[in-house]
């Protein structure tokens, strides 16, 4: 994918605007076809969540949760790392992650 082509929630943007630490869901996708990895499902997942946290620095992200069967995390980011997500080719959306917050 193109950094153009990740969708990012726009209350991701809107709270970027305003502080430096945004709550998100990162949704990752393969970019392999399936089969191609001998791998069980959840050592397949933590090699793609691996891969993409590895380009991250302190500096982007605070991790929150990973899960173990879905490709999919939950971080707090910043600006920068949400610039470096934008780039990475595992990543299809990132989602404001509203949980801990009141709606």
């Amino acid at each position: 994918m193109n950094p153009v082509d990740v969708e990012i929630d726009d209350r991701v943007l809107d709270a970027l605007h305003k502080q430096k630490w945004v709550p998100v869901v990162v949704v990752l996708q393969s970019i392999k076809p399936p089969g191609k990895y001998p791998e069980k499902t959840d050592q397949h997942v933590a090699r793609i969540q691996q891969e993409v946290l590895s380009t991250l620095s302190a500096e982007d992200f605070q991790l929150k949760h990973r899960y173990e069967m879905i490709l999919s995390f939950a971080r707090s980011i910043s600006r920068e790392g949400l610039i470096k997500l934008q780039a990475d080719p595992y990543v299809k959306k990132i989602q404001y992650d509203g949980a801990d917050s009141p709606q």
